[in-house]
């Protein structure tokens, strides 16, 4: 643990691996800095969409699935603005919106 007044580790990118990370080595005790060049909130593709293989984690970080009731998700259809073409898949592991 740092007794300074400089940063362990710098994390570049607030995505969900730059997330996890920084509060990972928090937790470590590591003394922490997360750089991210947009402001949040903002839209990114990748968090409009939880795994359901990741719950047991973010349970850990204390989020409570019973107060939040996401909705679920078992299914991805992707098609067209004119809704000509699509695609259909079963997500195997589903999920939470």
């Amino acid at each position: 643990m740092s007794s300074n007044n400089f940063f362990d580790v710098i994390i570049g990118g607030g995505g969900l691996a730059g997330l996890v990370s920084a509060i990972e080595l928090s937790r470590a005790g590591l003394k922490v800095a997360l750089i991210e060049k947009k402001q949040y909130p903002f839209h990114r593709v990748c968090g409009e969409y939880v795994s359901n293989e990741v719950k047991p984690y973010l349970q850990r970080l204390g989020v409570n699935f019973n107060q939040l009731a996401p909705s679920t998700i078992n299914s991805l259809r992707v098609s067209s603005l004119n809704g000509e073409f699509n695609l259909f898949s079963k997500l195997q592991m589903g999920g939470l919106v």
